[in-house]
């Protein structure tokens, strides 16, 4: 499958390596993908730098093979130059987002496993492409009819993808890995029911999901995250913002991880339960929904974040750094999560 848009032939090898490296993981059974992913991944020469390449893992063009039972995978990587470019935006309903750090060069760089598993010949393809007015690059996930050139559903994002069901592209899938460079950058990312993930991204992140579940940590920039029913997990840097942050969901769990030098000024509402390390007032409202109205302090306070759901329960919880000492302390584990405090802290439920 073809596709458009600049593409910069001076890729940094390292950074296209981890990305690969990441892909590999995700496909072993992180985002879901299947071990023939895994394998699709791993064989064959990697990507010359710059090229967007598709690298099915059978012939181009052969629906029959998800109708036997088998995966047809295909591997996607594309760098993009992102000089004078203030806007990402990724969109894809048919899997996970993984976005990560990516340098220091105005280089954007996307790499995807695609599973084409539809039985009536339909397609997901993945594209890169610089807006007309160059103030922006969008990275898309869209679905092509069988024997047609063109991309439909584009834009991609959940509500317009609603047309295409899920039984209508089989078990078709794709995940897609970006590396974000810290040039200045916002960040827009949009998937449905899949993983929404953020990490070391050194940019303004605006997160959406449907049901997908969206963890952010190690993010220099404002945090906005919204869900309907997926859970929000966020692992706060102290220092990484001035601006406002917000936190939301209707039906989802939101948790959220502060140390005190995050300094932060807290509003939680929701008819669900509230849990926090921290001192808290909470304003019950017995005739509305949300109910309950609550505010806390960490720190010095100062820095605003707003937590707030219909009626998930939210988790305000205290996070020290491994070597810290006390009731509080919290740590990470090796593969990165949040381990819970190994000793029992002072906590309430509301």
């Amino acid at each position: 499958m073809s596709q458009e848009g600049r593409r910069d032939t001076t890729a940094r090898p390292i950074n296209r390596m981890l990305a690969w490296a990441a892909m590999i993981c995700l496909a072993a059974g992180v985002g879901g993908a299947s071990p023939e992913t895994a394998g699709a991944l791993a064989a064959g020469d990697r990507a010359a730098g710059g090229a967007a390449v598709q690298q099915p893992s059978r012939d181009d063009g052969d629906p029959g093979a998800a109708s036997e039972g088998q995966d047809f995978v295909e591997r996607f990587s594309q760098v993009q130059d992102v000089e004078g470019v203030s806007l990402i935006t990724v969109s894809n309903p048919f899997g996970d987002i993984r976005l990560r750090f990516g340098g220091r060069e105005p280089t954007l760089e996307v790499a995807a496993a695609v599973q084409q598993l539809s039985k009536d010949g339909r397609r997901l393809e993945v594209t890169v492409k610089p807006r007309d007015d160059g103030t922006a690059v969008d990275v898309r996930v869209g679905v092509v009819a069988k024997g047609s050139a063109e991309t439909k559903d584009p834009a991609g994002s959940p509500s317009t993808a609603e047309a295409v069901s899920r039984s209508e592209l089989g078990q078709s899938r794709a995940d897609v890995f970006v590396l974000v460079p810290a040039v200045g950058l916002a960040v827009h990312a949009e998937a449905r029911d899949g993983l929404l993930e953020c990490r070391e991204v050194r940019a303004d992140v605006e997160l959406v999901t449907r049901a997908g579940t969206i963890d952010c940590r190690e993010v220099t920039g404002r945090i906005s995250a919204t869900s309907q029913s997926g859970e929000i997990n966020v692992v706060l840097e102290p220092g990484a913002t001035d601006q406002p942050q917000h936190l939301q969901t209707t039906t989802g769990d939101i948790t959220l991880f502060a140390a005190d030098e995050a300094d932060l000024d807290v509003t939680l509402t929701s008819s669900g339960e509230l849990t926090t390390d921290f001192s808290i007032d909470i304003e019950h409202r017995d005739s509305e929904e949300p109910d309950k109205l609550a505010t806390a302090r960490v720190g010095a306070g100062g820095h605003v974040l707003e937590m707030l759901s219909k009626r998930g329960h939210l988790r305000l919880r205290r996070l020290l750094s491994p070597e810290g000492e006390g009731a509080g302390s919290d740590a990470m584990s090796e593969d990165g999560s949040v381990a819970m405090p190994s000793r029992d802290i002072e906590s309430s439920t509301h």
